[in-house]
């Protein structure tokens, strides 16, 4: 349980690093992102960025922190606990540290729709021999198959808490979200449909 606490804060650490050190977005990524995205992230070499802060001083001394011990005991810090045990069990295994890393590759992006019950879509160009060698593909057995943008995609859900996890990989890119509605319209996107995307909603124009 403490891994998963790790995690979850390490988690939110990345995702602050990535938006502090990632470059203008080139929009691409976000043409593929369903429109309604609460929050959007995106980065040139996710995967690298991880990496860095997973090995870096400032991870570190953060760990050893005051700062993170008040955190480690708040309400925040034992909701993202209760996300991660039932996303892990939808997707059949708990992903480490490791396993994040497996998935995230270079141009990336990730897009939040519900804060509060953390529903997200995230988009990475990954090379085929990295993908085949993750924990996520090793388990797709275990999903359900469907198929949107005539794509196949993978779905499973947990029956106790109802989460979703659902993937696919197309034309380089890993998509993984936590809804397969989410999924199935970023599948439509890639494959050249006209539906609304993040890079079309107003706030990210004028940004």
């Amino acid at each position: 349980m403490k891994r998963a606490l790790l995690l979850a804060t390490l988690l939110l650490a990345a995702a602050g690093y990535v938006f502090l050190q990632t470059s203008s977005p080139s929009g691409k990524l976000a043409s593929l992102m369903p429109s309604g995205a609460m929050l959007y992230l995106e980065a040139p070499d996710f995967g690298s960025l991880l990496r860095d802060w997973d090995g870096s001083k400032v991870k570190a001394d953060w760990l050893r922190s005051a700062n993170y011990e008040v955190f480690s005991r708040s309400n925040l810090f034992t909701k993202l606990e209760e996300v991660y045990s039932q996303y892990g069990a939808a997707a059949g295994f708990a992903p480490g540290l490791k396993g994040i890393v497996e998935i995230a590759g270079t141009d990336s992006a990730l897009a939040l729709y519900q804060i509060r019950d953390v529903e997200f879509l995230y988009i990475s160009r990954v090379p085929d021999a990295d993908l085949m060698k993750s924990q996520l593909w090793a388990v797709r057995n275990k999903f359900e198959q469907r198929q949107a943008g005539g794509v196949s995609f993978y779905l499973r859900t947990d029956p106790a808490s109802k989460r979703t996890v659902a993937f696919a990989f197309t034309k380089g890119y890993l998509l993984l979200a936590t809804r397969d509605d989410l999924l199935a319209q970023s599948l439509e996107l890639l494959a050249g449909g006209a539906n609304p995307s993040v890079a079309g909603d107003r706030w990210y124009r004028e940004s």
